[in-house]
């Protein structure tokens, strides 16, 4: 899926994703500022969620990480929102069509995103009573069929997944670590410095504020599906980070590899980003 931007760039694909590791924090403020055009008309709001997006412990881990995969991911993913709210409320096959394509790179970063494709495919078919839904995920398991196909040949196909292309990491977070949204996270309670309990306050505030946004009237809806991709996203990294996928190179040694806990987090971070953003909606600013 890289390869037309290696041919735009005349580079070579991994030039192409390093640049992308490197460009992903000011990638993701752009997509942060996009997206949250779904949820508000504030510039002002807009420009708050596009920093507090480009800051995410998610994104920032990957990039500390080298990991391409979860730092394409976090980029694409407020893109896919918008996509997927302007044709959900406007009916819009140009929207949808390009929803399409975003979840399909998506799941080349993590083949558990078709998952996902699939169940917003199917609440749009039920919600829009619209058949052209159904083909939202089509791409991404055309774009996964390789990698399926591959993995009924190993003794645990399913793990395919929590996978990510690339090298394994070894990077994952503790349990405690999950609640930062940090993939690299390794806080517990007996290492509870003054770092690491900032680690933890700053993502606990903006929690707080968004259980307090839950008595916002005004997009109330909105609000509520952002706590649905929260804790979704929460057990998405809490089974990756469960879960070997793999071996790493760690000198001369082959250690266990368990799943990127970052796609997770990022997607809990995106339910946090839609409830602040749209309890902020309406606001004088």
């Amino acid at each position: 899926l890289l390869a037309p931007f290696a041919a735009i760039a005349r580079s070579d694909l991994g030039a192409v994703a390093t640049a992308i590791a490197i460009a992903g924090v000011p990638l993701a403020a752009l997509t942060g500022f996009l997206g949250a055009r779904a949820l508000t008309n504030s510039p002002h709001i807009r420009a708050a969620g596009a920093v507090g997006w480009a800051a995410a412990p998610p994104l920032l881990g990957a990039v500390s990480q080298g990991h391409v995969a979860g730092g394409g991911w976090h980029v694409l993913a407020p893109l896919a929102l918008v996509c997927v709210v302007v044709a959900w409320r406007r009916a819009s096959v140009p929207a949808l069509g390009a929803a399409a394509i975003v979840f399909a790179y998506m799941s080349a970063a993590s083949p558990a995103t078709s998952a996902l494709a699939l169940l917003v495919s199917a609440a749009g078919a039920v919600g829009c009573a619209g058949h052209r839904w159904l083909w939202l995920p089509v791409p991404a398991f055309a774009v996964l069929l390789p990698a399926f196909q591959a993995a009924l040949h190993t003794p645990a196909p399913w793990k395919i997944l929590l996978s990510t292309p690339g090298q394994a990491s070894l990077a994952a977070p503790s349990r405690l670590g999950l609640l930062s949204f940090s993939p690299t996270s390794t806080v517990d309670s007996s290492n509870l410095g003054a770092v690491e309990l900032a680690s933890l306050a700053v993502p606990g505030f903006l929690v707080l504020l968004a259980v307090a946004c839950l008595l916002r009237r005004r997009n109330s809806g909105r609000i509520r599906a952002g706590f649905v991709l929260l804790g979704a996203g929460w057990l998405w990294a809490a089974a990756a980070a469960a879960t070997t996928v793999g071996d790493a190179v760690a000198g001369a040694s082959l250690l266990p590899a368990r799943g990127w806990a970052g796609i997770g987090l990022s997607l809990a971070f995106l339910g946090l980003f839609t409830v602040l953003v749209s309890a902020g909606d309406g606001l004088r600013t």
